[in-house]
């Protein structure tokens, strides 16, 4: 099985290529605003090193969010684009998902749950619950947005494992919860762990065709409304 990862709709732009079991290949960078124009070179490098052909490939797989919209709609596009040069299916996961399999593969030891918090901007956050079950990743509870003290309410144990930049962008939140900076283990979701959610995916049939994919805005406000400010 060999999947090509994008990531797009963080702050950072990422690109990985998966085989079988294993992350072949990675390139990550903090790209804010930049993701449409490096993440196809991205991968095109990426293949080249790999000596891979679109033809080679499984299928494509891609974080659909949440995250920024104007990100989103560029990378969902971008492996779209691709997936049907190639004739291939789409597999799309949480961007969630991916920033708590990060942490999961970070940690040492054998934590159950993760708490990702990221910032949506307009006063606000992503919140997400996790749990590491038999080496499978699910949510506790859906992916939703809110105000950042809903993350408190949210938190499933005193030690669950952190993730996500919201905890930065509102440093009280995190004083509130007797955490320090250095216990946040990822801020940003990599397409490494795109591949890692999406393989497991693949080999259980749960894959679209590209005209079907999504993106996964969980809010439907773009922008600040005339008066409004972070």
């Amino acid at each position: 099985m060999r999947l090509l990862a994008l990531e797009g709709g963080s702050l950072a732009a990422s690109v990985a290529l998966w085989d079988d079991e294993r992350l072949i290949d990675e390139c990550f960078e903090l790209a804010p605003r930049r993701q449409a124009d490096i993440l196809l070179p991205m991968a095109h490098d990426l293949l080249a090193r790999a000596r891979w052909a679109l033809s080679d490939l499984d299928a494509l797989a891609v974080a659909r969010g949440p995250g920024a919209f104007t990100g989103l709609r560029a990378v969902l596009g971008m492996a779209q684009g691709l997936a049907f040069a190639g004739g291939l299916p789409v597999i799309g996961v949480s961007s969630l998902a991916c920033l708590a399999a990060g942490a999961f593969r970070l940690a040492a030891g054998t934590a159950e749950y993760c708490q990702v918090v990221q910032d949506a901007r307009m006063r606000e956050v992503y919140l997400g619950v996790y749990r590491r079950h038999d080496g499978v990743i699910a949510p506790v509870v859906p992916d939703r947005v809110g105000a950042p003290d809903q993350a408190l309410a949210a938190a499933p144990s005193a030690d669950c494992l952190l993730a996500g930049d919201g905890w930065d962008a509102y440093p009280a939140l995190l004083a509130r919860t007797g955490r320090q900076p250095a216990d946040i283990l990822i801020d940003q979701p990599r397409a490494g762990d795109v591949a890692r959610l999406a393989a497991v995916e693949f080999r259980a049939g749960r894959w679209v065709d590209a005209a079907e994919l999504e993106p996964a805005y969980v809010r439907d406000q773009v922008a600040f409304k005339p008066g409004q400010r972070r």
